[in-house]
């Protein structure tokens, strides 16, 4: 095969054969979906991204249902966005045993898109030339059961084997980046931005601008003095958020006059890779910004930690046991 490069601008060529409409004058340059596929497979891992707490997070609303939350993932080099609340209905179990279905996000060849689909009766991922699961949550449904709750619901998003979240130019595929000069790590960062703004910059589910979404140098995606970082509903906790504005952060939505901030740069505690914070203030739907401080930042990134919420705790969930103690300020909004 032919050296291969991309993407450029495409002229128009009047003496080109288009092999399309037999006749002469084509655009000089295509490309492939698989060609885009290929190129960003190689920059961004497979999973959920987990920078904005609850990112397509399953939960139950009542009766046969479930949703999944806003939130985006990758897969192969093909993205899925689910862009509001995604209900989707659980069929009865109408035998003796207990049955284990599963939510997926799958990647569908033949249909040609990336669909989220709860399927019955079965928690194995398909992953084939014609279909490719991200599994995010295995439902629990006892014989004639007729509502769900939370309590049936296992939320996988951070199994590894079976969705897991997403990373950034992973040393597997580029090598090592600390061995890359500064400049040649600073222009992979600056193509990541790009790609990434362009995908998520009209996307509701945060307050984003060009200025403080990024990826690091150590390639994770973050969102840095977002302008939600300093609001507070009063004197004490705005001086809460402002001496947190230096540390990372992920943010969830936007604010409103009931949000509060949980402690400030509280040392995080860990059992079994959980943390739990309780506060009766939490509602169900309430969403958790986390920031981070500078001193625990690399901890914190390669522990890949999802932040959850449901009535009276803030629950963070590490994929991997924090290399040390993680300190943190915790702000809930209240949904």
């Amino acid at each position: 095969m032919s050296v291969q490069s991309g993407f450029f601008e495409a002229e128009w060529d009047p003496e080109l054969y288009n092999e399309e409409t037999h006749t002469y004058g084509d655009w000089d340059r295509k490309y492939l979906a698989e060609q885009f596929a290929r190129y960003f497979s190689k920059l961004v891992s497979n999973g959920v991204m987990n920078d904005t707490p609850n990112q397509l997070k399953v939960t139950a609303v009542g009766g046969m249902k479930v949703s999944v939350s806003i939130g985006l993932s990758f897969m192969n080099g093909f993205w899925c966005y689910n862009d509001e609340p995604l209900e989707l209905s659980v069929p009865l179990n109408e035998t003796p045993s207990t049955r284990y279905d599963s939510v997926r996000v799958r990647w569908n060849a033949t249909l040609r898109k990336v669909e989220i689909i709860y399927i019955t009766d079965n928690i194995t991922n398909v992953r084939n030339d014609l279909y490719y699961d991200l599994q995010i949550a295995q439902v629990k449904i006892d014989p004639a059961v007729s509502s769900i709750t939370d309590d049936d619901i296992t939320d996988v998003r951070g199994n590894e084997e079976l969705c897991g979240l997403i990373n950034i130019a992973k040393a597997s595929d580029i090598g090592d980046l600390s061995l890359l000069e500064t400049s040649a790590k600073s222009s992979l960062v600056a193509a990541i931005n790009s790609f990434a703004w362009s995908v998520l910059k009209n996307k509701p589910f945060t307050s984003l601008d060009s200025n403080n979404f990024s990826v690091d140098q150590n390639g994770k995606l973050s969102v840095t003095s977002s302008p939600e970082a300093t609001h507070a509903t009063n004197a004490d906790n705005a001086t809460n958020a402002t001496n947190a504005t230096n540390a990372a952060h992920a943010t969830a939505a936007g604010s409103t006059d009931n949000d509060f901030i949980l402690k400030n740069q509280q040392a995080l505690s860990f059992s079994n890779k959980v943390c739990t914070i309780s506060d009766s203030r939490i509602t169900a739907n309430s969403l958790a910004d986390v920031y981070f401080t500078q001193a625990c930042m690399n901890a914190a990134t390669k522990a890949s930690i999802i932040v959850e919420t449901s009535a009276g705790k803030v629950t963070l969930t590490a994929a991997r046991t924090p290399e040390m103690t993680l300190t943190a300020t915790i702000k809930i909004r209240v949904v």
